[in-house]
């Protein structure tokens, strides 16, 4: 998922709903990150380089944020037993 693309679409004016479709994420992924963005001054301030955005929502979010997709993740050892 590409934060950097959720604050950019959300400085546009884009809905939270929208934003979510358009980056196939859930509302409530899309409502965290942008209420992390506003408390950043994301939302106002200039927009930093994708590389400078990972580095501050790795010291937020840290390693967890990258485990994808969750629902498998735990699940591939019983999926190769079957």
């Amino acid at each position: 998922m590409d934060v950097h693309e959720i604050i950019r679409l959300a400085r546009m004016g884009r809905a939270r709903k929208e934003i979510g479709r358009l980056v196939n994420a859930s509302q409530p992924t899309v409502r965290k990150y942008l209420a992390w963005a506003e408390t950043e001054g994301l939302l106002e301030d200039p927009l930093p380089e994708p590389a400078a955005l990972e580095q501050r929502l790795a010291g937020r979010f840290g390693s967890r944020r990258w485990r994808w997709p969750p629902s498998v993740c735990g699940c591939r050892s019983a999926m190769a037993r079957s």
